[in-house]
Parts: structure tokens; C-alpha cells; sequence
């Protein structure tokens, strides 16, 4: 090769360009090779998923088929996805720890509704029962979900020494009490995402007069809750909810 030529030649490590080629030409491959490095990126990284703790929640009472009533919880959930809409995501279950005072009550999700209430107090709306969530790439989603307390399997490899099958259940008499006791109610709420590790945010509603009093009137409370930093003492609920 003449020096002629090599001076015709603009090098990019093994890349070798003639001067003489069209910069048009040019232009198109670099976009090109930009475009595809990006959805390299963008499929290696996939969905990025972002579960927001629930700015209030709600406890009730409920009354069973047998007539005794229990407490259940609700709640809000709402998520994002960052990630380009072809990487889209899907909620697989959600589940939530309460803890006030003594009392522990883990409860999953049964059905998705509204938050309503009327003159009798609250009245939770069913609109369908709980069912994986899809979170399409680039969007939000959010509903509002009715959770309960379900038994127990005491002969689990995971269950504790001192397991009850019943424990999640909580009566209303013994909220009552502990209500009048603890200064704030926590929780512990855990989404579980196909293809991701367990997602998790936990929030406490401060346990004032007022809440006191809204709960004796009729036996349900809708309060702020105020999302905090999830200290060690939750870390064994955390593991308990995902083997549960």
C-alpha cells in the first residue's frame, strides 16, 4: 500500500476508513452500532421494577362464615417500571405482616377492590379476586387489595417450635386491647415479582386518641401509614413471608 494511500485512510483500531467514503454512509453504521449496543444493554437489564409502601392502610373487621369476626387488613400497592416497554413484569403474589404489640398476623392477598365506605363504617367493594398483575415496561400500576389470614402448615420444614395454626387470626377483642397498649401499629408488606427476588416496604400508623376512638365506633380504622427504614426486628418476618 502507497503512503498515497494510506493518507486516503482515517483508522479506528482495526476499523479501517477510506476518506473517500460517503459520510452518509458513515453516519448510518454509527447510529446503527449505537441503537444495537443500547438494546444489548436494555435486554441485560430487563424490567426495573420500583414497589412503593402504602401512604394508608385500613384494618377491619370481618365477619366468617361461622359468624365470628376477625381482623383483616387493606391496603393500597402501587408499582413502577422504568425499564422500555418490551420489558414488561408481572406481580405474582402480595402479603402483609402486622405487628402491634404482641400480636403478629401475616395475611395474603384474596381479592382486589375499593375502599369504600359508607354510613355502617367501611365496606370494602370486591371488583375480582387476586390474580397475578402485569406491569408493562415505561408504566405505573396501582390497586388496592383486600388481604386475610389463611392457616398455618405447623408440619413445614420452615414452621416454628412453637407454631399455632391459627395465630394469623386476631380477634377483634384482642386488637381492641392491644390497640389501647402499643403506640403504633407496623407493617410489613412483601410483592413477589416472577423472575425477581421478593420486594419489600414496611410503614407504622401511629396509635393517637383519635385512632383509638375511630376503631371502638365501629370496629375499623382507615390511618396514615408512615413508610420506614425496616429494622432487624422485621428481618425474621421477612423470612417467614417468603416461605409461607
Amino acid at each position: 500500500m502507497s503512503s498515497d494511500d494510506n493518507e486516503d485512510l482515517v483508522k479506528f483500531r482495526w476499523i479501517r476508513i477510506d476518506k473517500k467514503t460517503d459520510i452518509v454512509a458513515l453516519t448510518a453504521f454509527l447510529l446503527a452500532l449505537f441503537a444495537t449496543l443500547f438494546q444489548v444493554k436494555d435486554w441485560l437489564q430487563g424490567p426495573e421494577i420500583e414497589f412503593y409502601a402504602p401512604d394508608r392502610v385500613v384494618i377491619y373487621s370481618y365477619k366468617q362464615s361461622n359468624g365470628i369476626p376477625i381482623i383483616r387488613i387493606a391496603a393500597p400497592m402501587s408499582y413502577t417500571n422504568a425499564a422500555s416497554s418490551q420489558y414488561s413484569a408481572a406481580v405474582r403474589s402480595e402479603s402483609v405482616t402486622m405487628m402491634v404489640g404482641s400480636l403478629i398476623s401475616k395475611q395474603d392477598w384474596i381479592s382486589f377492590g375499593r375502599l369504600a365506605r359508607d354510613i355502617t363504617g367501611f365496606s370494602p367493594q370486591i371488583t375480582a379476586d387476586a390474580s397475578p398483575v402485569p406491569i408493562p415496561g415505561g408504566s405505573a400500576v396501582s390497586h388496592s387489595t383486600l388481604f386475610g389470614p389463611f392457616e398455618v402448615d405447623c408440619s413445614a420444614p420452615s414452621a416454628k417450635n412453637d407454631c399455632k395454626p391459627n395465630e394469623n387470626y386476631i380477634s377483634v377483642g384482642s386488637l381492641s386491647v392491644a390497640l389501647g397498649e402499643a403506640h403504633e401499629v407496623k407493617f410489613e408488606f412483601l410483592a413477589k415479582i416472577y423472575g425477581f427476588k421478593a420486594l419489600r416496604q414496611a410503614c407504622s400508623v401511629n396509635v393517637t386518641q383519635a385512632v383509638i376512638e375511630q376503631w371502638a365506633e365501629g370496629f375499623w380504622l382507615i390511618a396514615p401509614c408512615n413508610r420506614i427504614t425496616a429494622p432487624s426486628v422485621w428481618n425474621s418476618l421477612w423470612k417467614s413471608g417468603e416461605n409461607q
